[in-house]
């Protein structure tokens, strides 16, 4: 066994001793300048919030390209160009109503975005409504179903034309205990299970400890226009919704428990799904748009006939305007932009060709599903179509803050991308950090899960916990309460003079040096 560990730890230390590093010069060359110029103009209100397939998108997604254009990275999209067109639709609700629940001996009348938001999975034409007639409710836990872990809340349980009721996340104790998030919990796997089992309906339950966000970032994401793939999916839920925690209570109370109960319960393996007393009622009206994201791609060719390439990504997409309020996504995510446009300007003008080919991607519709870069994995333009991608390394929501000692590598421990990123941060005198928020379900939140369900490495390189000269708590009150517990996906994520652009280079500097290790050798990042 001690034989085992030397090995492995030998095999570690020659692969780290071969790690190429890039010149001293062109990692110098990634300045705050630049990328506070980048994110001055792409955070800015003029960008309308940067909306999939609106003005300010295209904007942004004409900026991306002039950049690349002074930068000398050619166009890597469609026809010769830079974008890569990615068809998309828009659901806006155009009239709704009460949410009904009724039983034998009460009534709920749960008010639209105070109570409720949602969508439809479904194409309804013009005029037609989306209805929910009274139809039986289930409350099916956390409607998970997982052989690995001898999980299955639905048991069997006939859901087909009904409204199942679903808490977000995963349970905490049993085989869950000590768990990161996995994909099960994410919000988007229980709709995905809910269709699977023939429901009409799926609603889950929201509160701020188990989505980790306010309900206030469920407004803005679901209270105006949807952005959704143009493809349908299978069997489509006619509504899919969120209830707001008050809401869940009441529900729960009315049917002889309480949210706290309906945590405790369907955290035990034995669970059942529950038929509830009430039947739900809806009339909405929603209205289709039918129209292209814009995914901008550049590329630096690799000079061998090694059809392999580095992906660097970040989203250029944001909410847009919601009720007429502008929401600028300067940090979420005009801040990833700008650190990928000054390692694509970097890297072309202090470099030669790459032995690999290295493709910088900013991508659409990331805050409306990954649907950005879920399209380029499984679309790759003509000029990248022989190309087999062998890593994805994402900025997204960069490092306001000021200086660190450390990255949070998200998804560091899916691949051996951690070990190559342990390494870049060694020779930055930083450290990897974990995930500072494992309940977050951030691996499944950023493009690079695009990539890794396509079981291609990625990481998402976030901001480190451990500011130089702050204290202990600083993170946690800044970054966490400040940012995320104020901003995040809401109008205050708007530029500042204030916002500190140093860490940002850190992680700019981190993740050029993992690129370039992979592009100027053999090494091929492998999923753990």
């Amino acid at each position: 066994r001690l034989l085992d560990v030397f090995v492995v730890v030998a095999a570690m230390t020659t692969w780290a001793a071969a790690q190429p590093v890039p010149p001293d010069a062109v990692l110098d060359s990634i300045s705050e300048t630049q990328i506070r110029a980048h994110l001055k103009y792409l955070g800015d209100d003029l960008l309308e919030g940067r909306g999939p397939g609106t003005r300010g998108e295209a904007l942004a997604a004409k900026y991306v390209e002039s950049q690349l254009t002074i930068a000398g990275v050619a166009p890597g999209g469609d026809g010769g160009g830079y974008a890569q067109q990615v068809p998309l639709q828009g659901c806006t609700p155009t009239a709704e109503s009460a949410l009904s629940l009724k039983a034998d001996d009460y009534s709920m009348q749960l008010r639209w975005m105070a109570d409720y938001v949602g969508t439809t999975q479904t194409s309804p034409a013009q005029d037609q409504w989306v209805t929910l007639e009274s139809d039986p409710m289930v409350f099916v836990g956390y409607g998970i179903v997982a052989q690995e872990y001898g999980w299955d809340d639905y048991k069997g349980a006939d859901v087909k034309g009904k409204v199942v009721v679903i808490l977000v996340n995963q349970p905490k104790e049993g085989v869950w205990a000590n768990q990161s998030l996995t994909y099960y919990g994410r919000w988007t796997y229980k709709y995905e299970e809910a269709v699977r089992h023939g429901a009409k309906a799926a609603l889950l339950v929201h509160t701020p400890g188990t989505a980790s966000y306010a309900w206030s970032v469920v407004q803005a994401g679901w209270g105006g226009t949807i952005t959704r793939s143009a493809v349908p999916p299978p069997s489509p839920l006619m509504f899919q919704g969120w209830l707001s925690e008050a809401a869940s209570n009441a529900l729960a109370k009315h049917n002889g428990a309480s949210l706290a109960q309906w945590f405790v319960t369907a955290a035990k393996p034995n669970f059942t799904p529950q038929a509830l007393s009430c039947a739900a009622s809806l009339q909405m009206q929603f209205a289709l748009t039918t129209f292209n994201g814009t995914n901008v791609i550049g590329v630096i060719p690799g000079n061998t006939s090694d059809a392999q390439a580095v992906v660097l990504s970040a989203h250029i997409d944001h909410l847009g305007i919601q009720n007429g309020t502008v929401y600028p996504g300067t940090l979420d995510n005009a801040s990833g932009a700008a650190m990928l446009l000054t390692l694509a300007s970097a890297i072309a003008s202090g470099l030669s060709k790459f032995n690999r080919t290295l493709v910088f991607l900013f991508t659409t519709a990331e805050e409306a599903g990954l649907l950005g870069s879920d399209y380029f994995v499984k679309n790759l333009p003509a000029t990248l179509n022989l190309m087999k991608p062998i890593a994805d390394i994402n900025y997204d929501i960069g490092n306001a803050w000021g200086l660190t000692e450390d990255v949070s590598v998200i998804g560091a421990d899916k691949s051996t991308l951690g070990d190559l990123f342990s390494t870049a941060c060694t020779q930055e005198g930083m450290y990897v950090s974990p995930d500072p928020s494992p309940n977050s379900g951030w691996f499944f939140r950023g493009d690079q899960f695009s990539f890794a369900k396509a079981a291609v490495p990625g990481v998402w390189v976030q901001t480190g916990c451990h500011f130089v000269g702050q204290p202990s708590d600083y993170y946690q009150k800044v970054v966490q309460d400040g940012y995320f517990g104020k901003c995040y996906h809401q109008p205050c994520d708007c530029y500042s003079d204030a916002i500190m652009v140093s860490g940002m280079v850190q992680q700019a500097r981190v993740g050029m040096r993992v690129a370039y290790a992979i592009a100027q050798s053999d090494i091929i990042p492998t999923c753990t």
